[in-house]
């Protein structure tokens, strides 16, 4: 069996980052604060896979819902 970690590339405003999915380290530090949903936890997880913070912080919430599915998997195309 052979893992090869893959990427997730997203347009923002014309703009291509291309973001590395989340470690399980990463996702289980998110899932600590899943009862109190910490907006800061999730930004600074889309912010290690590589988008930078600025562009983050300018996103609409849906963009930021719609992109945090996807790093996690729920909307990761098979």
């Amino acid at each position: 069996m052979e893992f090869v970690s893959e990427k997730l590339n997203v347009k923002f405003n014309g703009v291509v980052y291309e973001l590395s999915y989340p470690t399980v380290k990463q996702i289980k530090q998110l899932d600590k604060s899943k009862d109190d949903i910490d907006l800061n936890a999730v930004c600074e997880m889309v912010e290690a896979s590589g988008m930078p913070m600025e562009i983050i912080e300018s996103l609409q919430s849906d963009h930021l819902n719609s992109l945090v599915e996807a790093l996690v998997g729920k909307g990761k195309p098979s």
